[in-house]
């Protein structure tokens, strides 16, 4: 990489240089907007229990940098802020821009939500 200075610039030389540096920015500046909209979502269960799970979510509307609940020093039991599986669902569905109020589909002659009755939406992990 050529490093311009006032006695050695020219055209030639920094022009190009300049060239890369805004590239590398317009580059930057469009992976950021694509990470604002993507969702990434990783999970890992225990083997052994039920009761908790760990669950990665970067991205589409995510507040960064946080914990959200926690368990105890096995990892075997939830000790704050439960997430139940409706709860998760229904903080997805939200990420994704639908309303798991009123996603529903009929079976045996009643109208099911996936959610069910239960799914709240975690206001307290968005961005």
């Amino acid at each position: 990489m050529t490093v311009c200075s006032p006695a050695v610039c020219s055209p030639a030389v920094c022009r190009p240089a300049f060239r890369r540096q805004s590239a590398r920015v317009t580059l930057f500046r469009r992976l950021k907007a694509v990470l604002r909209t993507l969702l990434v979502l990783s999970m890992t269960a225990n083997q052994v229990t039920a009761h908790a799970f760990s669950i990665w979510l970067a991205g589409g509307g995510i507040r960064g940098g946080m914990t959200y609940g926690q368990t105890d020093e096995f990892g075997y039991y939830v000790t704050e802020n439960k997430v139940t599986i409706p709860d998760f669902h229904a903080t997805i569905l939200h990420l994704l821009g639908l309303d798991h109020e009123q996603l529903t589909y009929r079976h045996g002659g009643r109208d099911h939500r996936l959610t069910d009755v239960h799914g709240h939406v975690l206001k307290e992990i968005r961005a």
